[in-house]
């Protein structure tokens, strides 16, 4: 028998493997695709590729490219967040996600664009504040 504490921290490593997190990746992907056109199918398929992503693959390692360095950072990213303690920073990002993915996904099923190019805009601003942090630019 398998405890719930086993199976999350079986899930975790999983997540943390290339292949797995590119699986679940194309998957929330598919899912916002399948909510925007309103289909059941790609939803679906969309599940199966997140759950996919939680089993064992045994697959080669991933060539080095931009993709496989992308995920890498991104899996780094996401263990050192979760390594962090908890903090005042940490609760407002879990806050943040907690209030702002819900209201994306209904932007989402209702197609509303002015929402989703505002979520566009929003990401696009804070790429450029952290390019410009990271060229010494202060703002």
């Amino acid at each position: 028998m398998v405890s719930p504490r086993q199976l999350l921290h079986l899930a975790a490593t999983r997540r943390r493997e290339p292949w797995n997190w590119t699986a679940q990746f194309c998957g929330i992907i598919t899912f916002s695709l399948g909510l925007f056109l309103h289909s059941y199918v790609l939803s679906a398929l969309a599940l199966a590729l997140i759950a996919a992503g939680f089993l064992r693959m045994e697959l080669p390692p991933m060539s080095d490219s931009r993709w496989h360095r992308f995920v890498l950072r991104c899996i780094n990213h996401e263990k050192n967040w979760l390594a962090f303690p908890m903090s005042f920073r940490k609760g407002l990002d879990i806050f943040l996600v907690a209030v702002l993915v819900p209201l994306f996904i209904h932007a989402l099923w209702t197609r509303d664009l002015a929402i989703l190019a505002a979520y566009l805009a929003a990401a696009v601003l804070l790429h450029i504040r952290k390019e410009n942090r990271d060229a010494g630019i202060d703002p």
